[in-house]
Formats: structure tokens, sequence, C-alpha cells
């Protein structure tokens, strides 16, 4: 028995496959392209091998927002192998998830209806955005995310809601009941007593009793930033937009011979990108990468962090796009050390393209021999 996951899927992936299966159920890694999204070819591909071999399938797991560098899986082409094999899809939007927000436009049919709370009731309308700073891939991506059977997301991340808080969501609430016990302490109702047919929250879920501050804090984020264009949407959007912007500042410079040039366009708020120069060898980008973090952090911009890539789980990187930055790659050459800029803060200024052009410029400045 296999789960399929991406070269890009999250640690947790595996380790959940270790609790599920004992060893037993192992992860079958696919190829992800050079946007360092699953490459739905080789998913198709490994899906009809394994079909072959009469390996059952348990799940396939997809990524909406990787942790490294954002990207989002193509959720169309997976949601389409989903009809003909009929295989669980799981789709890991713990980061990308609320991305969800640029999907739609703000219900204005209520304004007057209140909740609980106060808040008034802007719910997500049905018709979709007009437009949105997010890709066309991601758009597409994001929309066919619902025909998932399961769906992760953790509003902690990109919900701006306080550490702690996750979600299980799942095309069928029947299946609820697989991750459910029953106890007698737990129940609501007494039979010809209190009304029947409620089973408690606290029998769902792989934990027991716990603290409900993590969801009455997501439930009042979310009444305060609703889940459309006009609340949560509009502040994630202007991180893509920054990225976007950001991209381009990069693309663009160059001090003595040393040039800071992303990896990829961004797919959500995430950039990553290498520090190099021409003829300059993979092992010496990586130095050069910590060089410029610590630059930066020197004079108080601490505006990025490493992340590193290993060629087994990212092949076109060292087969196609160091080469085209002008990077020496050998086949001694394993791993890369490159920048990585989150764009998740919706305080960051408007100028931080052109400030981090100015401070990186005297990062490389001081690189300069």
């Amino acid at each position: 028995m296999a789960v399929l996951a991406g070269h890009n899927a999250h640690y947790s992936i595996r380790k959940a496959a270790r609790l599920i299966g004992g060893g037993a159920l192992r992860v079958e890694r696919v190829p992800i392209d050079e946007r360092f999204r699953v490459d739905a070819r080789a998913l198709a591909s490994r899906l009809e091998s394994l079909a072959r071999e009469r390996v059952e399938v348990l799940a396939v797991v997809t990524t909406a927002g990787t942790t490294a560098t954002g990207s989002v899986d193509p959720m169309a082409e997976v949601a389409a192998l989903q009809r003909e094999r009929g295989f669980w899809w799981h789709v890991d939007a713990a980061y990308g998830g609320h991305f969800c927000a640029s999907l739609f436009r703000a219900d204005t049919s209520s304004p007057d209806e209140r909740d609980l709370l106060g808040f008034p009731r802007a719910r997500p309308s049905r018709d979709p955005a007009p437009d949105s700073s997010l890709p066309a891939h991601s758009l597409r991506a994001l929309r066919a995310a619902r025909h998932a059977t399961s769906i992760s997301i953790d509003p902690h991340k990109l919900g701006f809601v306080a550490k702690g808080c996750g979600a299980l969501l799942l095309a069928d609430p029947a299946w609820m009941s697989l991750l459910g016990e029953e106890a007698g302490y737990f129940r609501d109702e007494v039979p010809g007593v209190l009304p029947l047919g409620r089973q408690h929250s606290v029998a769902s879920g792989l934990e027991g009793s716990r603290s409900g501050r993590a969801p009455i804090s997501c439930y009042v984020t979310h009444r305060a930033l609703p889940l459309h264009q006009g609340g949560l949407g509009a502040l994630l959007e202007r991180g893509v937009e920054l990225a976007q912007r950001a991209c381009r500042a990069m693309q663009a410079l160059t001090v003595n011979g040393w040039r800071v040039r992303p990896l990829h366009e961004p797919d959500t708020n995430i950039v990553c990108a290498v520090v190099t120069r021409d003829g300059q060898r993979v092992e010496d980008c990586s130095r050069c990468a910590a060089a410029f973090v610590d630059a930066l952090r020197a004079v108080g911009a601490p505006m990025c962090s490493l992340t590193v890539f290993r060629r087994e789980e990212a092949p076109p990187l060292f087969d196609a796009l160091l080469p085209a930055l002008g990077v020496r790659v050998s086949s001694s050459s394993r791993e890369v050390a490159a920048l990585r800029f989150v764009f998740a803060n919706p305080e960051l200024s408007d100028a931080w393209p052109r400030d981090f052009t100015r401070v990186a410029a005297g990062a490389l400045e001081e690189m300069t021999p």
C-alpha cells in the first residue's frame, strides 16, 4: 500500500504515513517540475505503474502553497486523475488554503445581518471574484481543490490566528465518524430525557478534550477579516503583489558581477532566489547566500531566511535552472542554499522592493573582494 506525494510535500506527510502504517505504508515521492510543483504527467505515470503492480494507493497528496517556495500543485489535473481512478485525494492547504479568500467577492445581499458577537455576516458570495493578483495557474488550482476528498488548513498561518488552530475538511461528513469514539460522559443526550442525535464535538478527531480558545479565536478573526476579497483576501493579495514586484526587482539587481536571481515566478507570496555570478560553483552559491543573509542582518534588515534544496528532491533546479543562471553544476553537487522571502506581513511597506534593492546592493558591495 502506498501514499503518493510530491518531493515538495511537507515532512508531516511522511511522519503521518509512519504513524498509520508502522513501516508497511510507503510514501512514493513524485517528481516536481521547474516551478517546484508536482509533475502531473509523472504522477499519472506512477499511478499507472502501481496499478500494473497491483499496489493499492491509499491516497494522493498535493500541496496548495508549499513551505519552501509557496508553489501550488496542478490541482485541476489531479482532480481529473482522481475522477478516473477514484483514489483518496488529500490537499495539504496548511499554508496556502486561505488564498481561496481571493476567489470570492463579498456577499452584500444582507448588509444588516449580524452574528451572535455583533459582526456583520459578510459571507463569501457564490459569484467568483472578477480579478485577482494571484497567477492564473494558482487560481485554477485553488478552484479545483474543492473536488478533493479531504483538505487540511492551518488558520494560524495565513489566517492570522493564534498558533494551535488547524482544521480538517472532509467532502463527506460521514467520514468524521472514523476519527471518533463514544464515551458515556461525552454524551449530550439521555434516551427519553434529553434530545437525541447530537454527537459531542470532542468525540471527533485525533485529540480528545481540548480548549475552545483556538476555534473561538479563528471564528472571531474570520468575522473581522471575512474570507473574501474585501476581507482577508485583500491582505493576502497585497503580499502576492509584493512578491511579484520583489521578483522583478531581483531580476534587475546586479552589482560588480554579483546577481540576486529568483528561481521561480511566485505562485503565492514566497520567492526563492540565489546569489551568484558567472562561473560560480553550486557550493559557492550556498556560501554566498549565507553571507548575504548575514550582511542584511548586520545592517538591521533581516529581509529573508535560508532554505536548502537537495538534488534528489529538485532535479530540474540542478539540471536546468542553475546552469541557466551561469552556475557550474557538477555530478557531485548535492544541495544548494537559497534565499527565501515570505511576504505574509500585511504591514510591509509598498516601498519594500525599492528598499530591498538599496540594502541588497550594499550587501553585494560588501561581498566584493
